[in-house]
């Protein structure tokens, strides 16, 4: 019954870490190359907006005491 609410939990924790290297715009470039780095540091960040969006919106429809 829980278990919703459980597998939202460790989406918002592995998010989090995606959501870090989304914001490291000058290791990426450095790593990638300016554009590169960019285009990474964007699929990053939409992919951490996501996951935390669908499990915030998975806890707030899970059953709760």
């Amino acid at each position: 019954m829980y278990i919703l609410f459980f597998i939202c939990v460790l989406g918002v924790i592995a998010a989090l870490p995606i959501h870090f290297l989304s914001v490291e715009h000058l290791k990426l470039h450095g790593k990638y190359g300016k554009e590169k780095g960019a285009k990474i540091s964007e699929i990053y960040g939409r992919l951490s907006a996501n996951l935390l969006f669908f499990s915030l919106i998975g806890i707030w429809f899970s059953p709760q005491p």
